[in-house]
Formats: structure tokens, sequence, C-alpha cells
């Protein structure tokens, strides 16, 4: 559907950050959670029992102008209708106000996105302590947020990878955000031009580009 060969996200972190053992981090901390649609119906049924509800409003998704936000807000209202019985609405609006939306908390679901400011888990992992301003779903869990405190205080490599993973174990068994996919670069460059390079976290970089005979 993306077209772009994104991989499903089965964890918090993407990939693109290598630990020193040459391994990604996303796979050394491995799938974090499965499509278990009969898991989901029971998780479903449990919640509305503690809610003392028979029935489920409708469920609106909030998501950005573009239309691959769109289709993935459709693919995610069809699953939940055909699988859980749901009934999902759309709401389109531009970034502007889906961010200012965001900050307030003011919807039921949200869609979101995160390319990282630098290369490392932290860029991800940081945004979800209970006092960041990137916190939109109001995420507040004070063992995640003192794993996470002791990965930016810990000088052993080791440590602070361990307290990472550790984090976002926490951070996805919670669920207060449902990872779908990790982004992709999609790009072509032709066999003459050389130096063109890409970071994990940007968009392919021209600056030492040159073109050969």
């Amino acid at each position: 559907m993306a077209q772009g060969g994104q991989k499903p996200a089965y964890g918090y972190v993407p990939y693109g950050y290598v630990e020193p053992n040459g391994k990604e981090f996303a796979d050394n901390t491995g799938a974090l959670f499965k499509e278990d649609v009969g898991e989901a119906k029971k998780l479903l049924e449990q919640g509305m029992k503690e809610e003392g509800i028979t029935a489920m409003p409708p469920i609106p998704i909030l998501y950005n102008t573009l239309n691959l936000h769109k289709k993935i807000a459709e693919a995610v209202q069809e699953m939940w209708r055909k699988n859980l019985g749901l009934n999902v609405t759309l709401e389109n609006v531009e970034m502007k106000v889906r961010l200012e939306r965001n900050h307030k908390h003011d919807y039921a679901i949200t869609r979101d996105g995160w390319n990282g400011d630098y290369i490392d888990p932290m860029t991800f992992l940081g945004q979800q302590i209970s006092t960041s301003t990137q916190n939109f779903s109001g995420f507040n869990n004070k063992q995640y947020d003192d794993l996470v405190k002791k990965a930016n205080e810990a000088l052993n490599p080791e440590e602070r990878l361990k307290y990472m993973h550790d984090a976002e174990k926490i951070l996805v068994e919670e669920m207060p955000l449902i990872p779908i996919y990790y982004y992709t670069q999609p790009y072509a460059v032709k066999s003459n031009v050389k130096g063109v390079f890409c970071t994990s976290n940007r968009y392919p970089d021209v600056m030492y580009a040159e073109i050969t005979k």
C-alpha cells in the first residue's frame, strides 16, 4: 500500500541504529507484539466490560492531509470494522491543525510520525517521557521515565543500551501508541553519479555528489 518498501513495525525504535555488535537496535530488541485478532477481540470485550458499556461508540481517526495518510487510515478503518466490528470514522485536517490538536490531546486516535533529529534510539524514546512536549498520548509511566533517565546518564554503552531496550519494552507493552510501519527513503541514482549518501534520518544528500564520464 505504501509502495516504498516499508517494513511493518513490531516495536517503536526503527531501523538505522546499529549497536556496537554490528546488529540493528530493532533486531536486538526483536518483535515486541504480534498480530492476534482473537486476543484483540478478547481485550476489547474486557475493556468494554470494565467501562460498563455494551456497544462501542464511533471511533474517529484524525489524520493530516496526504494521500498516503488517507490510505493508511482507510485500511485501519476497514480492518477494525471487519475484525472487531468497530465503527471507525475518518477526520482529515491540515498539518497545523493536527499538531495543535495533538498538543491539546484533542482527539480519540491521531496519526503521527517521526524521522528523528539524530541517529540514536533516544531521539524516539525520549519523546515519550511524561514531561516531553512531543508526548501526544499523555503516556505517564514512572518506570519508563526512570529507565530513560538512567540511559541518558549512563557512562557504560552496554548499560545504556539495556536501559533503552527495557524502556521500549514497557512502552510497547503499555501501547499508548500503535506502531504501523517504519519509514523508508527510496531514491534512484544514475550509474555515472557518485558521492550520493543517505543516513537513516535524512533524505539523500548530494553535497558531495559528482557526475563522472
